[in-house]
């Protein structure tokens, strides 16, 4: 009996020790919150500018700026984290991590597509909307979810 206590207890420990280990790795690929702050920023007003382009007017150089920026940023925290020694794998390993991935990225493109068409109709705060949505989301996403893995048992409050 006293055995079966030992392996339970050991298997306890085990697993928390590898959720302490996820854990870390998830705080040590994290970028910077300056960074993320630029990365989110940046595609909220890409967001914005691009709601708002029409005809080739000074938004759609606006638009292209601030995308600019955008993969700027996520290209500087790429080579951050390479030059602290860590190598990110840009596409997710898990199923559960790859449902995620496809529906970030779809839900961005929904609200991007929206947020202008619902601007062309005359509602002119959608881009608003818009823009502070995706800002918003991009920051949760690189801040709970740097690895591009969803995890079923933790959330994004005990990541840290």
């Amino acid at each position: 009996m006293e055995l079966e206590n030992t392996g339970v207890s050991k298997a306890k420990e085990a697993l928390a020790l590898i959720e302490a280990t996820e854990q870390r790795l998830e705080t040590l690929v994290r970028f910077p919150i300056w960074l993320i702050l630029l990365c989110s920023i940046s595609y909220g007003l890409f967001t914005f500018a691009y709601a708002n382009m029409a005809h080739d007017n000074e938004w759609a150089l606006a638009a292209m700026m601030f995308f600019a920026v955008f993969l700027a940023a996520g290209y500087f925290g790429i080579n951050y984290l390479k030059r602290k020694g860590i190598k990110l794998l840009m596409l997710p390993r898990s199923t559960l991590g790859g449902v995620y991935f496809i529906g970030l990225g779809v839900t961005f493109g929904v609200i991007i597509t929206l947020s202008r068409v619902y601007f062309l109709e005359g509602v002119m705060w959608s881009a608003y909307v818009g823009s502070v949505t995706n800002m918003m989301l991009m920051a949760v996403a690189q801040y709970c979810y740097p690895l591009n893995e969803v995890s079923v048992t933790r959330g994004c409050n005990e990541s840290d």
